[in-house]
């Protein structure tokens, strides 16, 4: 028999299990995606497909509220110890390169795995219980989960409020001269970027890589190779898209709210570059590893994407960023994708386009940039070698062994290229010097002028008809190498920029500040 007071308490017990269960559900929702919310508000101006990390936090969560359920069907009286225990763990899990190394050698890889799953332990004991002990302690924790979870969430709304008003007026260059005929027959234009390839003085001045084997043979194959170059940024978005801009994009005062968001459409096609060779008739076809969505073609804006390589099983850059927050990361040995001058030409004749019409071909090679590809021989690794992972001594050799290897792919590409299309403009050049030890973290005034000098220094060479051997590229900037294929291909003078140089702290371009030319070129020598 069940007297009145033990059926009215019966009630009150179930709201107070449901209302305790609930906030623990609650927790562990927000604790799983928390994550997920910094990793977008962190990387948003880099991340093209969020629509992908919000699927991975909306499984993740899941998830984790799965297991919560799991272990309040074993115990149903202690939803507050279960959400503790499993919000601590997700917690240590994605906050594993927060205090741990998402780079450690191979031996490296289980101490620190044993260390993660002994503090993580340690931290679910004490926290579970602390809790039992002082249960108002589980109130503290969803709050201050909370808080962690709301805070980019607000950041990620306020961005795109901010992001639905009117785009950022970037440069576009005005040639003050109309677009003329091409003289002849249209040639194809190759631009190879070889993506952190220094010059040739800076690398034998500061790694000490005699490249001038390589400039010899560039010369023998007919191309003009500039002993002096300039870049104007030293960061790849910003200077392929001033070079594709024929003008500086981002100076001072540029009203950019996220890089990559509003460059990469420059950057793949939306420029002014790929415009003009529209209006001469050329196809416009782009070559890059897609590896990073800022990068990675568009079928929107390009009319051919031409195919990469791959090794294994590749991973997206966010994807691998993502497993890189965790302890899984350090054993992540995914494949990667390619391009190399050999491949975009076996790309190009296999390539079954209208070959009727004059072609603009775009190709970003990676190497030399880290991670470094090649082994000594010149195959490729088993795993790409990440250079932080690696002493500055490390990453000097492994430097030189892919630009010794990228070199040899360079020659073969070009007279692949030439031998099958003799009239072609070849240009191959990087969109900045090389710098493996600089201070990217730190304020630009702690960039000392070998640094800048280092960094501000390409390779650039290109290859251009006899008609147009007074066009020389000789101490120019990167930013006027369309203004001079275009006065070489329509016959006529287009004026030529001077050369300005920029810096900003990384990830900061609204901080960008001019920099003095004379005295890099100085620093240079």
């Amino acid at each position: 028999m069940v007297s009145p007071g033990d059926a009215s308490a019966a009630p009150t017990e179930r709201r107070r299990t449901t209302r305790a269960t609930a906030a623990a559900v609650a927790l562990v929702a927000l604790a799983c995606a928390q994550p997920f919310l910094g990793f977008l508000s962190h990387n948003r101006d880099q991340i093209h497909d969020v629509g992908a990390v919000l699927t991975y936090a909306a499984a993740t969560v899941v998830i984790c509220v799965g297991v919560l359920l799991l272990l309040l069907r074993r115990d149903r009286a202690a939803p507050a110890t279960s959400a503790t225990l499993v919000t601590v763990l997700v917690v240590s899990f994605f906050s594993f390169s927060s205090w741990l190394s998402p780079y450690p050698s191979a031996d490296g890889r289980l101490v620190q795995a044993g260390v993660w799953l002994l503090v993580t332990a340690l931290a679910m004991r004490l926290a579970s219980m602390l809790v039992r002990r002082h249960p108002a302690t589980f109130g503290y924790l969803l709050v201050f989960v909370a808080v962690n979870a709301l805070v980019p969430t607000v950041a990620l709304v306020r961005a795109e409020v901010s992001d639905a008003g009117p785009d950022a007026a970037l440069a576009e260059a005005d040639l003050e001269i109309p677009i003329a005929p091409i003289e002849g027959t249209a040639p194809n234009v190759y631009w190879f970027v070889i993506d952190e390839y220094g010059r040739a003085d800076q690398l034998a001045a500061v790694y000490g890589i005699d490249n001038e084997p390589f400039v010899d043979a560039l010369s023998e194959r007919g191309f003009d190779v500039a002993e002096r170059s300039w870049a104007s940024y030293p960061r790849t978005h910003l200077s392929l898209a001033t070079t594709l801009s024929m003008d500086y994009t981002v100076v001072p005062g540029t009203p950019l709210v996220d890089e990559y968001t509003e460059v990469s459409p420059i950057v793949r096609g939306d420029n002014a570059v790929v415009q003009r060779f529209r209006d001469h008739g050329y196809r416009y076809l782009y070559s890059d590893d897609h590896f990073q969505e800022w990068r990675a073609c568009d079928p929107a804006l390009a009319d051919v994407c031409l195919p990469y390589a791959q090794t294994g099983t590749p991973l997206r850059e966010v994807d691998l960023k993502l497993l890189q927050l965790t302890p899984i990361g350090p054993f992540v040995q995914p494949g990667f994708t390619y391009t190399d001058p050999v491949q975009i030409v076996d790309a190009l004749e296999a390539h079954t386009g209208d070959a009727a019409d004059p072609a603009f071909v775009f190709a970003h090679v990676m190497t030399p940039h880290w991670p470094y590809r090649f082994e000594e021989d010149c195959s490729d690794r088993g795993e790409l070698l990440d250079h932080l992972r690696l002493t500055i001594e490390q990453r000097k050799g492994a430097y030189a062994t892919d630009l010794r290897c990228m070199n040899a792919l360079i020659l073969e590409g070009v007279d692949r290229l030439v031998a099958r299309d003799p009239t072609a403009i070849i240009i191959v050049q990087a969109d900045h010097g090389s710098g493996l030890d600089l201070p990217w973290l730190e304020d630009p005034a702690a960039w000392t002028p070998a640094h800048r000098a280092e960094r501000y220094s390409p390779l650039n060479a290109i290859r251009l008809p006899d008609r147009c051997s007074s066009h020389r590229i000789e101490d120019q900037p990167l930013v006027n190498t369309f203004r001079i294929v275009f006065a070489c291909l329509e016959g006529q003078q287009i004026p030529l920029l001077p050369w300005r140089a920029f810096l900003s702290p990384y990830d900061q371009v609204h901080d960008i500040v001019e920099l003095d030319t004379a005295a890099i070129a100085g620093a240079a020598g």
